[in-house]
């Protein structure tokens, strides 16, 4: 076994002397359901618009799907009257935002100056935990510099290297492991230090608007479905595949280790799925129904701890169609053979704002997925 994990150096474009952390005070988060095509129009044209009074937390899919909206007080009354004129169907998820934010910076168990899946680390926390690794297991983790959700992807990694678990020792003494808990550094890092809600990039597209959505921005199907060519909104494809440094580094360390790559396995937030390629289509890959059923099994592991309900299936039939990912260009490109990528807990009454109490479990039963993901395919491979 080697295990390969990777610090995510930030390319921090700017230095700001003052920087006054961004505040949702009384901002509340819609779930909104639109029941017609005229709705949906509506929602896209919206979203498109990339006002800085909404935040689309899930992007317009197709109708009977529900889009989870935060919104300003002083714009909640516009959105509620549109809701209504439109016959859409809504309910809040979130009465103050910042209420959320300041719970989920609240330190738990753990002290501020101790490593624990208590709370959220920050990107110095997490290179500095790496770097610790390698020197307490320096014949089994090495040290890259790389450009996913980091708490989950840093529990898992450390039951790989220190795990006595029967099954998860020989899982990880049989493959090398090449982890990257942190895919964007600058715009991780900017959540951290200002704007909790930023999900973006920090590359300066525009005078106005920083920041391109990096799972959009692969070199595969690029920009022909569910992304936006305005800088100022959260589905920015870029102004061309790799433009994002993290994605253009990634990718060239992909194809270094594409010929001997068994898996990819990418980790995003939220709405419980386990997403197949592609996003641009409905037509399925060529190993579709091996993988289905090997994530239809993963599911169900996962959802033997707790109960946690994933849906399985392509990100175009699943949600909507999105093009431009880290999993469908690896799939696209390489044809790798297991492609997932993990949308992790909840269901949108927490979203993006998890409470640290829920790391561990959330960990816990993605531990077990990920166990039974290569479990099963080599069962049912023969391999």
């Amino acid at each position: 076994m080697r295990l390969h994990a990777a610090v995510a150096l930030a390319h921090l474009l700017f230095v700001a002397v003052l920087c006054e952390k961004v505040r949702y005070d009384d901002y509340k988060v819609y779930k909104v359901t639109p029941q017609s095509a005229e709705a949906i129009i509506t929602l896209k044209g919206l979203e498109n618009a990339a006002a800085t009074s909404y935040n689309f937390w899930s992007p317009v899919g197709s109708i009977g799907v529900p889009v989870d909206i935060m919104v300003s007080p002083d714009h909640e009354a516009q959105l509620l009257g549109m809701v209504e004129a439109l016959g859409m169907d809504s309910r809040v998820m979130m009465d103050n935002v910042q209420r959320y934010i300041d719970e989920e910076s609240r330190p738990r168990v753990a002290r501020e100056d101790e490593w624990g899946w208590e709370r959220y680390q920050t990107l110095e926390e997490i290179n500095v935990w790496l770097r610790t690794l390698t020197i307490i297991y320096p014949q089994t983790v090495t040290l890259i510099e790389g450009g996913i959700t980091s708490a989950v992807v840093t529990y898992i990694l450390n039951e790989l290297v220190t795990s006595q678990n029967a099954t998860i020792r020989a899982l990880a003494e049989s493959h090398d492991w090449y982890v990257f808990p942190v895919f964007n550094p600058d715009g991780f890092e900017y959540s951290h230090t200002t704007d909790r809600m930023w999900r973006k990039t920090r590359v300066p597209h525009s005078i106005l608007c920083f920041g391109a959505d990096p799972n959009r921005n692969w070199d595969f199907q690029w920009s022909v479905a569910g992304t936006s060519f305005s800088p100022c909104t959260e589905i920015y494809h870029g102004p061309q595949p790799f433009s994002e440094p993290s994605c253009r580094s990634m990718a060239q360390f992909i194809t270094g280790v594409a010929d001997q790559l068994v898996a990819y396995l990418s980790f995003h937030s939220f709405s419980q799925m386990m997403l197949i390629p592609y996003g641009h289509t409905s037509e399925h890959l060529d190993n579709y129904d091996l993988i289905y059923e090997v994530g239809r099994r993963s599911a169900e592991a996962l959802a033997s701890r707790y109960g946690t309900q994933y849906r399985v299936g392509t990100v175009y039939e699943v949600i909507y169609p999105a093009s431009g990912s880290s999993c469908d260009w690896v799939k696209g490109t390489f044809n790798t053979s297991i492609v997932y990528t993990y949308e992790l807990r909840d269901l949108g009454e927490y979203g993006f704002l998890l409470p640290p109490e829920q790391i561990i479990p959330t960990a816990l039963e993605t531990l077990d997925s990920f166990i039974t993901i290569f479990e099963e395919y080599y069962n049912l491979t023969g391999q």
